[in-house]
């Protein structure tokens, strides 16, 4: 792994500038090693990131520039046989006035990287477009990609393109700080079993009109449930659910109703937000129609209870007991197995109350 921080941070700035040169001369080193051995590389980490609470100006003078950029994109030219996990994040882009930063991506083509990477299975970039533009050879066996950009956006097709060179891919997670470029997914399905959204990943990857027949296991940020579409397809297949950020409230829970085969939940929420719980339990605990039926897993953290007596894990575990043990009319419901909460979610006369029920299968986080 390569933490490519400066770390010559003191004195004047005809110093710094000075100490900025030896930085160079390290990392012409530090390439000029590593480039001829390309093909032997198998994981490769590499964080570029400005020092914390400095002076802009000193930040400025001994930031990484544009140098350091161009031989980590030559390097990413070379082919890689034997690559199998790649993750490079950039932490300190907004500090680079240089206009030619990542050679003046997106406003010019930026070269073919990875070529040649058949056997890489992960791939993570934070700030860094290390996109597959249309052209290239594919990754035929990519597993795993995570895509972060919180200081630019996906420009027009390039995500189309990336998904399209991974045709094994299982795992998916995207988040965007910044709305895309309006453009349509030039790929019709899918073939991952998990998916990940975050902030303004919707905007961009849309599920509505995508086939994704494998897919089980979905997390997503709570203000995402505004305008997401639960497919009919989606409501058998997803079996994993995970909620992130801000509260849910009567539409958000309405839209998580449709996840019906679900059995694993996890809601790790924000507690300066308000959640709607008496509605949440009041669904779950519904005899007729109750939610996720099929529940066996729930883990709570971050939900500020705004009912009168905070109890809805209890009365939830109480009576999915009780109907899994009622005769042949009841409802159809499962047991739960493990439920799991910190303090804000289930206050402590509470969680005694479910400890006695589940016993060893109740954790206070």
């Amino acid at each position: 792994m390569w933490d490519l921080a400066l770390k010559r941070t003191d004195g004047d700035e005809p110093t710094l500038l000075k100490n900025h040169m030896l930085e160079e001369s390290s990392l012409v080193s530090l390439f000029s090693l590593i480039e001829p051995h390309a093909w032997r590389i198998r994981s490769l980490l590499v964080r570029t990131r400005a020092i914390s609470g400095m002076h802009w100006q000193k930040r400025r003078a001994v930031s990484l520039r544009t140098s350091v950029i161009s031989r980590l994109v030559r390097l990413l030219c070379y082919p890689t046989p034997n690559l199998v996990d790649i993750s490079i994040t950039c932490m300190h882009d907004i500090y680079i006035a240089d206009e030619n930063f990542w050679q003046d991506f997106p406003h010019r083509q930026f070269p073919l990287l990875l070529p040649h990477a058949p056997q890489l299975r992960r791939l993570h970039i934070l700030d860094v477009p290390l996109f597959m533009r249309q052209g290239h050879p594919g990754l035929p066996e990519l597993r795993y990609l995570s895509i972060e950009l919180t200081s630019s956006t996906m420009e027009g097709d390039l995500l189309s393109h990336t998904l399209s060179a991974a045709p094994q891919l299982d795992a998916l997670s995207l988040d965007f700080v910044f709305p895309p470029e309006s453009s349509h997914l030039l790929v019709d399905s899918l073939p991952i079993s998990s998916l990940k959204l975050a902030r303004e990943a919707l905007t961009e990857f849309n599920c509505a009109g995508l086939s994704m027949p494998r897919l089980s296991s979905i997390s997503l940020d709570a203000h995402i449930l505004e305008s997401f579409t639960v497919t009919d397809a989606m409501t058998g297949s997803v079996v994993t659910l995970t909620v992130t950020g801000d509260g849910i409230d009567v539409d958000r829970c309405t839209v998580l109703q449709r996840f019906e085969a679900v059995e694993y939940v996890t809601l790790d929420l924000d507690a300066s937000e308000e959640t709607d719980d008496e509605f949440l339990f009041s669904r779950l605990c519904d005899e007729a129609a109750p939610m996720w039926p099929r529940l066996r897993h729930l883990v709570l953290t971050g939900i500020d209870n705004f009912s009168v007596d905070c109890d809805g894990v209890l009365r939830l575990v109480r009576a999915r007991h009780s109907a899994a043990n009622a005769t042949e009319g009841a409802a159809a419901v499962q047991p739960l197995e493990r439920v799991e909460f910190d303090e804000i979610s289930v206050p402590p006369h509470v969680a005694v109350q479910v400890k006695e029920i589940m016993g060893d299968r109740c954790t206070i986080l």
